[in-house]
Order: C-alpha cells, then structure tokens, then sequence
C-alpha cells in the first residue's frame, strides 16, 4: 500500500507546485502591469533614494575603515615573551590589519 500511495502523492505534490508557479507568475505580471489594483512605483524606491542610501553607506565605510584598531595592541609586555622572529611578525600582522 505504502508502495502505490507515495508515488500517488509525489505526482499531486509536483502537479501542484507546477499550478501554483503558473499563478504565481501570473499574478506578477499583473502586479507589474498595474492591473492588480496596486500601483507598484508606490512601493519602490525611486533612484535618488538608492543613490542618496548608498553614499551615505560609502560614507559609514569610510568612518569604520578610518577608526583604529583598538582590539589589537602595541609591543606590549607580553611581546616580550615572544623570540625577535615572532615579535616581527606579530608587527607586520599587526600592521597589515590596519592597513
């Protein structure tokens, strides 16, 4: 029995999907064309607005990318314990995540 209801059951579950996308495609095209009863150039953003949005991200990535790196110390104390080969790379690692 099991044998003969999944295959039965897979079949509606793709038959209604493939419905479901027709209607749905369907019904973006209606909403594209404004004869949905929505206009939907009230629901975008005109391109100012995005052009406006993206300098001032530009202008936070700029603020964040000046700020220093206060998480990662100077030669500290600790550095100390470190050989001359690892104190030097620790500074150039250093200096390459500020850079």
């Amino acid at each position: 029995t099991i044998g003969v209801i999944i295959p039965i059951g897979v079949v509606v579950f793709l038959a209604n999907s493939a419905v479901q996308t027709v209607r749905s495609a369907k019904r973006i095209k209606l909403h594209e064309s404004g004869l949905a009863g929505l206009k939907i150039e009230d629901y975008r953003m005109p391109l100012r607005i995005k052009a406006i949005q993206e300098e001032v991200e530009q202008a936070y990535e700029a603020l964040n990318g000046a700020q220093d790196q206060q998480y990662l110390a100077s030669d500290s104390d600790d550095d100390l314990a470190y050989g001359v080969e690892d104190r030097q790379l620790l500074r150039r690692e250093r200096r390459m995540s500020t850079a």
